[in-house]
């Protein structure tokens, strides 16, 4: 019910988006692409990314005139959410502190109204298409999505190989070294069958883009012992170190998106047994694949790709 504590929150979340732009951008450029293609992806970019901050900024203009509209609307997120039947608990501890508190912590949802809220169904947002979004800035953020499942892709785990190969030799060469941008990475999401490429603060925008273009036949162009390594580097990857909170962090994650451990030892087996063969299907849905372009850097490198030939459906002022 308090107004100014209300807009306080909002506007300090507001400049922290504001800030995060720029050192941050590539993150919101990965939401943007991604948001077109997976429900989860699209529900994200609406809780923190570019179309979040565009929604805050609106509800900051209409705090003074629409305060009961949007008192209401909290009510309402309030009731749907903080509920029984919605409660998901995790807790991590040693044995003895468990033991002690478990029946005090399964007690919390008591507090809550009973019952659950009905499914949402979460449309995505809009057709995919490219963009460019303008920020006062040197550098910029350029990536590039593909929808390689809706190419015919089935997620295997070479194809984590696949990308740790790109990230250490095709995209540090041509984006990193010889484009001098500070970052260029690939990932593939295994539940949204997403390849994304991207770079972090890039003085092209071109050339980044045709290196991302031709990674296709840069990984057909894997040797062996490149393979042998990228695979133990990926082995890694997935089973990092983790401290106690780290663990029962991840055993909720993959609680909630069903990750099961029977899934996650088939991945290791597939990133072992990575081999030209499997890359070469990877490749092959990569050229095959739809996906688009967002862009996130200045009005003159904007305008410099364009002059170039690189098309934008739509292009926005951020800041």
């Amino acid at each position: 019910d308090d107004r100014e504590r209300f807009r306080q929150i909002l506007l300090e979340e507001k400049a922290a988006l504001e800030h995060a732009l720029v050192p941050a951008g590539h993150r919101f450029v990965a939401t943007r692409l991604r948001s077109f293609y997976h429900p989860a992806e699209a529900l994200q970019e609406h809780m923190g990314g570019i179309a979040y901050l565009g929604f805050v900024r609106r509800l900051v203009a209409r705090l003074d005139t629409d305060w009961q509209e949007i008192h209401a609307a909290l009510m309402r997120i309030r009731q749907a959410v903080v509920r029984q039947g919605g409660v998901t608990l995790n807790l991590t501890a040693d044995g003895g502190l468990l033991a002690r508190v478990e029946s005090a912590v399964l007690r919390l949802p008591e507090r809550f109204a009973p019952g659950a809220s009905s499914a949402a169904v979460w449309p995505l947002p809009h057709a995919p298409r490219s963009e460019a979004f303008l920020v006062p800035a040197q550098v910029n953020h350029v990536g590039k999505i593909l929808a390689v499942a809706q190419a015919g892709y089935r997620f295997h785990g070479s194809g984590l190989v696949g990308c740790k190969l790109l990230r250490t030799g095709w995209l540090w060469e041509r984006v990193r070294v010889v484009g001098g941008a500070y970052g260029a990475f690939c990932s593939l999401g295994r539940q949204t069958g997403l390849l994304h490429f991207g770079s972090y603060r890039d003085p092209n925008i071109l050339s980044t883009l045709e290196a991302f273009a031709a990674a296709a036949p840069a990984l057909r162009r894997a040797d062996p012992a490149s393979l042998e390594q990228a695979a133990i580097g990926v082995s890694g990857d997935l089973d990092p170190c983790l401290l106690p909170d780290a663990q029962g962090f991840a055993a909720f994650s993959r609680h909630l998106s069903g990750t099961t451990t029977a899934i996650l030892q088939q991945v290791r087996d597939e990133v072992l047994a990575v081999s030209s063969e499997s890359l070469a299907s990877l490749a092959a849905a990569m050229e095959q694949a739809e996906g688009c372009v967002c862009v996130l850097g200045s009005q003159d490198s904007v305008n410099g790709a364009k002059a170039q030939g690189v098309v934008f459906d739509h292009v926005e002022r951020l800041a």
